[in-house]
């Protein structure tokens, strides 16, 4: 080969080798286009480089309408590698209330790529709020309204409710509205929640809750007066005794169970405020005997109040009962000490001969110690409650007649 053939190759060789050298490198990205809800937010995008090379620089610019709404990190690199995370922060945008959407874009600029430019069409959607965004009301009837504000006139909307206590009117729509309903009487004294559920169809659905919270009715504190009866002799007698619901935006709705064959009450139930009249028959044996007489109503605090009864008998061991210091009523009349450490005495009366249970009582209502199981006389009682076996704490002492609840003292266990 000559010299003229040799210099001919080796221009060949410099111009490809030049050619090849010069090749720009490929630049996609991933996703093409982003679009956000509300804001603040942020998503990636992936930015890839066919090859590693040296030559190879990138940088980002924004198109954001000037109001700097989001931006990109990072925001420039070179070619040392294949694959860049970019991400796009949406931040928080005081909207004017004219804006449904808010259009950017992301340009990511190539030096020896192809192509040398990349433009990512960004796309800020604003759905609109609700006006409340949460209901709350007392335990009446009452009507509500909630404005959807700002939503675009082609957004269509539902609305549901998650209780049927409550109403919505109406239940779907398009664009901004109102929405109104109405909730109704609370009959319990426990408030209630629900939901109405808006839900927007758009590219990327978008519910919002709206809570509704109803408060329950106050209950009664249902009293009567007195609480005890002791009849004078076994003869036939009657009494009366007044019922009061002791305030509350809950009637008593009350009745008297059948508790003894020898008393009849008149009303034996009834609504409200009212006077009971208790009419006992002659006691035919030459023992006494008590009863209850129980008042149930599900609307107070406490539910159930009770009258003790007492009627004596026709003979009572040759001795005149008027002449007897008996205590007038059932009562657990006093616990000392209270606070105690280690053991307190409880003192109880007893008007008549009566089957007691008294127990000591956690605050969830187990037993965790019986003091007193028995048929006692009537008259002044003692027991002594030792708490060696207890934890420190507060308890109830729990005061039972004839199987019927009559009595409860609260005590503090201090070690």
């Amino acid at each position: 080969m000559n010299t003229r053939s040799l210099l001919l190759l080796f221009t060949i060789i410099l111009v490809t080798t030049i050619s090849v050298s010069a090749q720009p490198v490929q630049m996609e990205v991933v996703p093409t286009s982003l679009e956000f809800l509300n804001g603040p937010a942020s998503q990636t995008i992936s930015l890839h480089f066919s090859s590693i090379s040296e030559s190879v620089s990138w940088w980002v610019t924004t198109q954001d309408d000037s109001a700097n709404w989001f931006t990109v990190t990072p925001d420039s690199g070179n070619g040392s590698e294949e694959t860049v995370q970019l991400t796009v922060s949406i931040h928080s945008y005081e909207f004017p209330f004219e804006i449904f959407d808010l259009p950017g874009e992301v340009v990511i600029h190539g030096m020896n790529t192809t192509p040398d430019t990349i433009t990512i069409p960004i796309l800020l959607h604003f759905l609109g709020f609700t006006d409340p965004g949460s209901v709350d009301e007392n335990w009446m009837a009452t009507p509500y309204s909630i404005h959807l504000l700002n939503i675009n006139d082609s957004l269509t909307w539902t609305a549901t409710t998650s209780s049927n206590w409550f109403t919505v009117h109406p239940d779907s729509g398009i664009g901004s509205n109102w929405i109104t309903g109405a909730i109704s009487e609370n009959d319990s004294i426990s408030s209630r929640r629900g939901c109405i559920v808006i839900g927007f169809n758009f590219t990327h659905p978008r519910i919002d809750t709206v809570w509704v919270t109803q408060g329950g009715r106050i209950p009664c504190q249902l009293t009567v007066s007195p609480t005890s009866w002791t009849i004078n002799d076994y003869h036939a007698a009657s009494h009366t005794f007044q019922i009061n619901d002791g305030g509350g935006t809950m009637i008593p709705d009350w009745n008297i169970p059948y508790d003894a064959s020898w008393i009849t009450c008149t009303p034996w139930h009834g609504i409200g405020n009212d006077i009971i009249t208790a009419l006992a028959d002659e006691n035919p044996d030459s023992a006494g005997r008590t009863a209850t007489i129980t008042i149930i109503d599900n609307h107070s605090v406490p539910d159930t109040v009770m009258i003790t009864v007492f009627q004596p008998g026709t003979y009572i061991s040759n001795v005149n009962y008027r002449d007897i210091d008996f205590p007038t009523q059932f009562a657990i009349r006093k616990v000392y000490p209270n606070p105690f450490n280690s053991s307190t005495s409880i003192q109880y009366d007893l008007p008549i001969q009566s089957n007691i249970t008294l127990d000591v009582v956690n605050v969830s209502g187990q037993i965790v110690m019986s003091l007193v199981r028995n048929t006692e006389n009537a008259g002044y009682h003692n027991v002594t409650l030792n708490g060696s076996s207890l934890s420190s704490g507060g308890y109830f002492i729990r005061m039972m007649v004839a199987g019927k609840m009559n009595q409860i003292r609260r005590i503090e266990l201090i070690k």
